[in-house]
């Protein structure tokens, strides 16, 4: 899943953290990366 760097990253911030956890959510229910891709696009 997601590295360290990006656990960090995330996580520097409470609103990046959820939207971690809303794409992380999203990606193990929907078994894709459209959601990740669109976290990584909105950084």
């Amino acid at each position: 899943m997601l590295t360290e760097n990006l656990w960090r990253c995330f996580t520097s911030n409470t609103f990046d953290f959820f939207l971690y956890r809303l794409a992380y959510f999203r990606f193990e229910s929907n078994n894709n990366n459209w959601s990740l891709g669109r976290i990584y696009m909105m950084k």
